[in-house]
């Protein structure tokens, strides 16, 4: 078993390494590009509206704004607004801020944001940002400050673009995130191959693959096709700085999916599936709570994806989002906790030892969203992103390599679970129905 899982490690880091050069030498211009809208009021008190953000590596970095009037809309007397932009140490207090003048100070640059006839772009309103001692993520927003607008709301289009000093990086909080994910997938692409050929020798000898290992491979399945997805949108998004959204969408989706399928395999296996007989009634319990769980799951991420741009949102489940997640992801962890607890107890002496160490692993599994959330949320901002994305992406992959030597291996699951069990009716390993041994 151990031979195996060393033989796996060592291939997948060989990729990796040739993965890291391959990639590398690719890596072409990119920015951030963001669209949308926002309506102004006419108000004796200052509106702050936030507009984009963007993390800056060390150096100069460039961005430009330009705005629409939407058709119909009264040109004011005053055609401009105030453009901010704030440092990350400062945005945090904007919104306490009661005065324009406390706006304009604390903001790091403030700059007319000219408004043309409804229906026409305005000229870019561009400029250049410097930092020399790490990198900051720069707050870009617009005011109403002392302006006399119209009585009825303003609504204005704007597109603004961001990039690096050299042009050639993504925002720093996903600055080498295409590579990572590229790596990631070329990792995944050649474990499942190798994962194929184990599961055909391993039909050869026993005459048949077990449900679990179907399973199993589904899991990988959905983990595969939103490495992929992902891996396209973070292409196209280096190119024009948008990416594909609905991509990055079906990406998160199935990546959830993947989770839920191996979640549930944990907790089934853990309340007996294929160590223990007459276990039918449970696992019927196990996938309905399943499919409630994939609802949930599934529910949240698409809500948090079709969600506009946040001043707060760092990485993925920022915010209630995360904490709901965090929250099933417990209530799992305790089912499988006790429902482990229970089959050591029906069990023999030698499937006691099994679960001992199922649970273990398992656990530790169940654990690695919530302690990856609750770690991040003391990180600088800018690096909260990779932090998170990188860990799932290991923590899943991981899970898929050990489940698949403890199915694949002839080690002590499989001689106390149904994949012992040959084709031939009333034969049957040791395992399954002699706890006791």
């Amino acid at each position: 078993m151990q031979s195996n899982l060393a033989a796996d490690s060592i291939m997948v880091f060989r990729l990796f390494s040739i993965g890291v050069i391959a990639v590398s030498s690719l890596i072409l211009s990119e920015g951030k590009v963001q669209k949308g809208s926002f309506d102004v009021i006419s108000s004796e008190d200052h509106t702050v509206q936030f507009v984009s953000k963007f993390g800056y590596a060390i150096g100069d970095g460039r961005y430009r704004m330009r705005t629409r009037l939407k058709q119909g809309a009264e040109l004011p007397k005053s055609p401009y607004l105030d453009f901010h932009i704030f440092l990350d140490e400062r945005w945090s207090q904007v919104e306490d801020l009661s005065s324009c003048k406390s706006v304009r100070s604390a903001a790091q640059r403030n700059q007319p944001l000219y408004l043309t006839e409804p229906g026409e772009w305005s000229y870019w309103t561009f400029g250049t940002l410097s930092q020399k001692v790490r990198p900051h993520i720069w707050y870009f927003a617009v005011s109403n400050c002392n302006q006399k607008l119209a009585q009825v709301p303003v609504s204005i289009e704007y597109e603004i673009e961001m990039t690096q000093g050299d042009g050639s990086e993504f925002s720093v909080e996903m600055r080498n995130m295409l590579a990572w994910n590229s790596f990631g997938l070329m990792c995944l692409t050649a474990f499942i191959i190798r994962y194929c050929f184990r599961c055909h020798a391993f039909a050869c000898s026993s005459g048949r693959l077990h449900q679990v290992l179907w399973i199993l491979a589904a899991a990988m399945g959905f983990q595969f096709t939103a490495q992929a997805l992902h891996t396209i949108h973070l292409w196209a998004y280096r190119s024009d700085g948008i990416g594909i959204h609905s991509l990055d969408v079906c990406s998160e989706v199935l990546f959830m999916l993947s989770q839920v399928v191996q979640t549930t395999l944990l907790i089934a296996i853990g309340m007996g599936y294929t160590l223990l007989p007459s276990r039918g009634c449970h696992l019927l319990i196990v996938k309905w709570i399943a499919v409630l769980s994939l609802v949930i799951h599934v529910g949240l991420v698409s809500f948090n994806k079709v969600q506009d741009e946040s001043a707060c949102k760092y990485h993925e489940n920022e915010g209630a989002i995360g904490w709901v997640l965090l929250s099933v992801r417990i209530m799992l962890l305790c089912w499988f906790e006790f429902a482990a607890q229970a089959s050591q107890q029906r069990g023999g002496l030698r499937l006691h030892d099994f679960l001992q160490r199922f649970r273990l692993a398992g656990g530790i599994y169940f654990l690695a969203y919530p302690l990856l959330f609750l770690a991040v949320q003391i990180c600088a901002p800018y690096v909260q992103h990779p932090i998170m994305q990188i860990g799932l992406l290991t923590m899943q992959t991981a899970s898929h390599v050990w489940l698949a030597d403890l199915f694949l291996s002839r080690g002590t699951y499989f001689k106390c679970s149904a994949l012992s069990c040959s084709l031939l009716p009333g034969i049957c390993g040791g395992g399954m129905f002699d706890k006791l041994s």
